[in-house]
């Protein structure tokens, strides 16, 4: 060690004993003291080399160094508790070190280096999911990053990169993926792969099938599916049935198929079975014909069936059990059996023979009742038989020539009659029979004591007849009533009086006696009528026989009988005669007095011409009604047409009436004449004018163009309106066409008229002459010719590719209704001399008659009375019916009338007659009822005879028709004021079965235009809107009985003109009066964009108002007119009013500036539609217009251009090479755009 030094250092020392000196100074004393320091040498340390290693391997204990033993320790980065760590050391290379301490607490050390190699980097991305029937899959999911090496799979059913999922197994398996590179080092990554269990498929075998089987569902295929179903289907070779579920044998033919049940579950997994199919051929059936039967045959067993071995054959059908066939069960006409055969693998066919079934003989016998024996022979002819041409006889004792039963070769006793009858027509004979009996009883012994003579006015009950209870007879064998002798029923002289018994077996004998009368004379009063009314004047009495005699009684007075003295009641007249022998005889008769009807009706009116008018009449009794123009209601309407008195009868149901009358003044009618000037194309320098003659003047005119004057010019083509209103109020219109001069021409070939009054057969034919664009009917048809035609008149419009267009009017006619009035001749009574002539008139001439009786010509000859029907039938097959009723001469005078009528289905009517005669008599209707009052009548037509007891007849017929249904109401007719079309309203309720609407067209006629259902309450009028005029409207309805009701009154929208100044602000507003119920006031309003204002109004029956408009400077200033209507029958507060069209806009353009061209209102109609419709505008301005029409993709399929656009504008358009669907209607001016929707559909 150093001198000085207090450090020791064994480094330099070395290994051994050292002797160390310390010395101790102070105070330069010094002192100094040995010890020794042994110095132990250090162990010899060492440490291996140590190999490479990954960066995964697994922790290793650090071996190798010296010396070993406890005073050893590994030390660096990885190295924890002598273990090295590669993951914790991390990648690169590490120095190791190890120190050992000895013995001595000498340590030393020695360090080595380690090198620790990274690891491959891999992965495996997700591999799903397969099934576990599918086919190997091969693995390409890994992916690595190294220097070199091998990758490599493993897990269950890996083989190298292929998975097996059968060897896997269902269920979830974990697939690794690793590598080793040039290093060694190797890495791994796992998934999971999911094995699905496929669905486990079996199919049962299928029955054999036949050939001519329709449509099988095979159902043989089970499954069991771990994961659900998702579809599963039979497929036989290559077809796949439709429902794949289903197939048809009978489509396949008979032969052998495969068949695959397949199954897929909701994992996509899929398993499937097979089983063969047999279809096997059909056995070839026939039978044999079988014969006619009759229905009263025994049964027969059915053969002729092929084949009828090797398998199993069976009859079926209508009346076959057991293989028998029933005739008897049958009804009469044709039917079939069926020979069924089932050959051995089931396979059956069916063949089928046609048999008729012939109606045995249906006898009905009645009763024969029991004879006595002083009849001797009776013909047996009491059978009904339904049956066929043939022959039938009686047999059995006592049954004489088929028909006769001779009593006396039988004598007292009961017997049995056997009817046979046999049906001989076709082929097949068919015999029924039917067996009655027959009783021949003895005749009661019958005596008579003498008897006293009578006077004429006596009588006396008859007793003299032994055994007593008997009828006593006269000499003509005509019972007497209540065996009461009436002598002046016999008259003077003497008479031979038969006495009758009758025993309880109904046999009679007879004695007789004679009684003497003594004279006096036979009084008869026979009233020529027992009915009165209490204000139908005095009666003169007659009818009393013999003639001289006195009438007495309440309210009679010298031989006149007054019922305003006797009151309303029954009131006996009696009539008393006294002859030269003083004898006396008197008779009775009675007078039902009734009271006079009480009646009132509407008063007299004046009315124009064509205006429908009501008329009433009314009474607080129930009445039945009857005016001079055959209504049958209390309130009629009738179309004013001349001057005329309207007459009404009110019947009672006591036949007392009351008439009156009421008076309509019809004024004087116009006629307008009209003249016009055409237009050029494009132009409007056409022109119109008229004159009127008749009616009361002055005049006033309203044009539709709002023009007050007689001429109106500037027009282009088109149809206007002019309306002429008199002094009277009374208007007419007439339309004036204006026609393009260079528009195609229309050349009519034929017209073809209506065949009948009613008829809608008629037909137009026409030509248009030169090439043209659209073409369109008043009637809504869009071609040259049109069918199908009433009587009217039909406007035509034609327009070329130009837009010139041209109006023609054609007139379908049709003939007057045919009728027939028919002169009687009376007969004889009980003589066939009667006669009858008919008078046709109406139809198209060449009558044809028909009468029930057989003749055909106009007269009736040789024929009894009775009630003949006629039929008249002209050229045209149209035909009228008339029931003609002729009666004997001398026959009792009868009065029909009818007294109550029924309803639709409620047979409430009642009809009764009086008859006046002298004589007892029968009354007998075609009823069968023998009552003067019938009563529970449906309608119809009824007849009646009354025959007295001299054989003389008298006929009569009814017509009893329903009460008329009542007529539908029209609540008003509006235009709807958003669209610009005409509304009919109407309540809602009645019972009709169908409702038809009415249009009035420009030839002031009306045409049926639709059929309305009458639940809804409103139509509106698509077609209106395509014509500016007043729209008028009626209605008819079809009740549950199929009747069709009279039309209704019309009711005629208001039409709105406007026609501003040209020098200042004025406007003045003009308009046609509504038509159909009474105007107090008309309203006119102001729109002005939102704004609806109201600006005045005006008393019926003025059709002006005047105003000042300087406010021009806004883009939108319309005028309408409304009434109130009398009630609101429609779904909202709007039809309170009943609304006039919207003018056209008076909004000013700038000043100096050219106004721009605006579409101000537009139509659109029909749409839907199935590609033809109509487009109407009205312009304002002139100017050039764009029309589009495009699909929904923006493809145009129409376009036109109108380069000087002006007025009103009408264009049909044709698509009838689209397809349906939507379209974009797309209208372009300078003034804006305008686009709307179009629905084609077919």
């Amino acid at each position: 060690m150093a001198a000085d030094s207090l450090r020791f250092r064994p480094l330099v020392s070395g290994p051994g004993n050292h002797l160390v000196n310390y010395r101790y100074t102070v105070n330069g004393c010094s002192e100094d003291t040995f010890f020794t320091i042994k110095v132990n040498a250090l162990p010899a340390v060492s440490i291996p080399n140590y190999p490479s290693v990954c960066l995964n391997v697994k922790d290793f204990p650090l071996t190798g160094a010296t010396p070993t033993g406890s005073g050893g320790m590994y030390s660096g980065i990885g190295v924890v508790n002598g273990r090295f760590d590669p993951l914790l050391a991390g990648v690169g290379v590490r120095n190791i070190t190890y120190r050992f301490t000895d013995i001595n607490g000498c340590t030393d050390s020695a360090t080595t280096a380690l090198n620790v190699f990274a690891l491959p980097q891999v992965a495996l991305s997700t591999l799903g999911g397969v099934c576990d029937n599918a086919p190997v899959v091969n693995l390409t999911q890994g992916t690595v990053t190294a220097n070199g090496g091998l990758s490599y799979y493993r897990g269950p059913g890996v083989s190298g990169t292929q998975f097996n999922p059968v060897v896997a197994g269902p269920g979830s398996h974990q697939i690794w993926f690793g590598h080793t590179d040039t290093n060694g080092c190797a890495d791994s990554v796992f998934r999971f792969i999911a094995v699905n269990p496929a669905p486990l498929v079996s199919f049962n075998s299928i029955p054999h099938l036949c050939e001519n089987n329709s449509v099988v569902t095979l159902h043989q295929g089970q499954f069991a599916s771990f994961n659900g179903l998702d579809n599963r289907y039979y497929r036989i070779g290559q077809n796949i049935p439709t429902d794949s579920m289903s197939f048809r044998p009978d489509t396949l033919g008979a032969g052998t198929y495969t068949v695959h049940f397949f199954v897929t579950d909701t994992m996509g997994c899929r398993d499937s079975a097979t089983q063969n199919l047999s279809i096997d051929t059909v056995p070839i059936v026939s039978f044999a014909s079988l014969p006619d039967f009759c229905n009263n045959e025994n049964s027969v067993a059915l053969s002729g069936g092929l084949p009828a071995g090797g398998g199993t054959g069976q009859y079926y059908g209508l009346g076959v059990i057991n293989g028998r066939f029933y005739p008897q069960f049958m009804l009469p006409g044709n039917s079939s059996i069926y020979y069924t055969f089932t050959n051995l693998r089931g396979c059956s066919d069916t063949a089928m023979q046609p048999l008729s079934i012939k109606a045995s003989p249906q006898i009905t016998l009645n009763t024969l009742p029991p004879i006595c024996e002083d009849i001797d022979t009776i013909t047996l002819n009491g059978v009904s038989v339904v049956a066929g041409a043939g022959y039938g006889h009686f047999k059995g004792v006592g049954v004489y020539a088929d028909s006769l039963f001779l009593q006396d070769s039988v004598g007292i006793g009961t017997y049995q009659i056997k009817y046979v009858y046999r049906d001989t027509t076709g082929t097949k004979v068919c015999m029924d029979s039917a067996t009655q009996q027959i009783t021949v009883h003895p005749l009661p012994v019958v005596s008579a004591l003498s008897q006293s003579p009578l006077c004429l006015n006596e009588s006396k009950v008859l007793n003299f007849g032994i055994p007593a209870g008997g009828q006593y007879l006269d000499s003509a064998v005509q019972a007497m009533s209540g065996n009461r002798f009436v002598a002046g029923a016999f008259g003077v002289g003497t008479h031979r009086i038969i006495y009758r018994y009758t025993d309880f077996n109904g046999c009679s004998d007879t004695a007789t006696r004679n009684i003497q009368v003594f004279g006096s004379q036979t009084v008869r009063l026979t009233l020529p009528t027992t009915r009165a009314c209490t204000g139908g004047g005095q009666m003169l009495l007659s009818g009393g026989k013999p003639v001289g005699g006195t009438f007495s009684g309440f309210g009679v007075f010298n031989g006149i009988f007054y019922p305003s003295s006797t009151g309303v009641g029954v009131h006996a007249v009696y009539y008393s005669y006294t002859d030269t022998n003083n004898c006396a005889a008197s008779d009775t008769a009675f007078i039902s007095v009734s009271e006079q009807p009480v009646l009132n009706v509407s008063p007299g009116i004046s009315a124009c011409e064509g205006i429908d008018v009501e008329l009433y009449a009314a009474s607080p009794q129930t009445l039945n009604y009857k005016w001079n123009t055959g209504d049958l209601t209390d309130t009629i309407r009738i179309i004013a047409t001349s001057t005329a008195n309207y007459i009404v009868t009110a019947t009672d149901t006591n036949g007392c009436s009351a008439d009156a009358q009421v008076r309509v003044e019809v004024y004087p009618a116009m006629a307008l004449m009209l003249s016009v000037q055409s237009t050029d194309c494009g132009e409007s320098v056409g022109s119109a004018s008229v004159s009127v003659s008749g009616g009361l003047p002055p005049y006033r005119y309203l044009w539709t163009t709002g023009s007050n004057q007689n001429f109106i010019n500037n027009l282009s083509a088109g149809l206007y309106e002019v309306t002429v209103t008199d002094a009277n109020l009374c208007e007419n219109s007439e339309p004036a066409v204006i026609n393009n001069q260079n528009a195609p021409q229309v050349h009519v070939n034929t017209i073809t008229d209506a065949s009948c009054h009613n008829s809608a057969d008629g037909s137009i034919d026409v030509d248009v002459l030169s090439a043209y664009k659209t073409i369109g009917w008043s009637n809504g048809d869009q071609t040259e010719d049109i069918s199908g035609l009433s009587a009217g008149t039909y406007y035509v419009t034609v327009s070329d590719e130009n837009d010139c267009q041209a109006i023609y009017a054609f007139e379908v006619q049709a003939p007057d209704p045919v009728s027939v009035a028919v002169q009687t001749t009376q007969s004889g009574c009980g003589a066939a001399d009667g006669g009858a002539l008919a008078m046709p008139q109406g139809g198209v001439g060449g009558y044809a008659f028909a009468w029930s009786n057989g003749q055909s010509t106009d007269s009736l000859k040789a024929v009894q009375s009775g009630v003949y029907s006629l039929t008249v039938t002209d050229l045209n097959n149209c035909m009228s019916v008339a029931q003609v009723a002729i009666s004997d001469s001398g026959a009792p005078l009868i009065h029909p009338f009818v007294s109550a009528l029924p309803s639709c289905n409620l047979p409430i009517g009642q009809v009764q007659i009086d008859v006046s005669h002298h004589l007892p008599y029968k009354v007998l209707w075609n009823t069968t009822d023998t009552l003067q009052v019938l009563g529970g009548l449906a309608a119809g037509n009824y007849a009646v005879s009354v025959t007295d007891t001299a054989g003389c007849r008298a006929t009569a017929t009814v017509d009893l028709n329903n009460a008329p249904t009542p007529v539908p109401a029209i609540c008003m007719t509006t235009i709807d004021t958003t669209t610009g079309m005409a509304q009919v309203l109407w309540k809602v309720g009645a019972p009709y079965a169908r409702m038809n609407i009415l249009a009035r067209n420009t030839a002031d006629q009306f045409l049926k235009i639709n059929d309305l259902n009458p639940t809804v309450g409103i139509y509106t009028d698509t077609a209106s809107i395509r014509l500016p005029r007043a729209h008028g409207y009626r209605l008819s309805a079809l009740d549950s009985c199929g009747e069709t009701t009279a039309n209704t009154a019309e009711q005629r929208a208001i039409y709105l003109t406007v026609t501003p100044s040209r020098s200042n602000d004025n406007v003045m507003l003009r308009w046609t009066h509504y038509r159909g119920f009474t105007v107090t006031e008309y309203e006119v309003f102001r729109k002005s964009g939102a704004s609806f204002d109201y600006v005045g109004s005006v008393y019926y029956p003025s059709q002006e108002f005047a105003l000042n408009e300087p406010e021009k400077d806004v883009e939108e200033i319309r005028y309408i007119v409304r009434v109130r209507a009398p009630e609101n029958c429609g779904p909202t507060p709007f039809y309170e009013y009943t609304y006039s069209n919207f003018t056209r806009n008076l909004g000013t353009r700038e000043v100096g500036v050219a106004p721009p061209l605006r579409v101000e209102s537009y139509g659109l109609y029909p749409n839907p539609n199935n590609g033809s419709f109509h487009l109407t505008m009205d312009v304002e301005g002139q100017g050039e217009l764009m029309l589009t029409i495009t699909d929904m993709q923006g493809r145009m399929v129409w376009h036109s251009q109108r380069d000087a656009a002006a007025g009103r504008l009408d264009i049909d358009v044709a698509l009838t090479d689209i397809s349906t669907g939507m379209y974009q209607l797309r209208i372009e001016s300078s003034g804006g755009v305008i686009i709307d929707k179009i629905q084609v559909v077919r």
